[in-house]
């Protein structure tokens, strides 16, 4: 299940279970050695972000929106109000 990293109003999405492990065994790390830089993601390309124990850091599951049905073309998107204005 997805979760978002949120470290000083900063949010980022993460979907792969094995890279939301390491970046929260990687987030206590630093935290407990006074300081690090810390790869968000798991692309040698990801953001990196400071971590001591003072940062705030916050992980959120979120739900995604399952996928639409063949038979239903408008599912996952949301409730649908139609007003007719006179």
């Amino acid at each position: 299940m997805p979760v978002v990293v949120s470290v000083n109003n900063h949010s980022f999405v993460l979907r792969d279970d094995e890279v939301i492990s390491r970046v929260r065994s990687d987030i206590e790390r630093a935290a407990r050695a006074g300081g690090a830089f810390v790869r968000v993601g798991g692309s040698e390309r990801a953001p990196q972000v400071l971590i001591t124990p003072a940062t705030p850091v916050r992980l959120d599951v979120i739900d995604e929106p399952e996928a639409a049905a063949d038979d239903d073309p408008g599912a996952g998107l949301g409730d649908f109000v139609d007003y007719d204005f006179l």
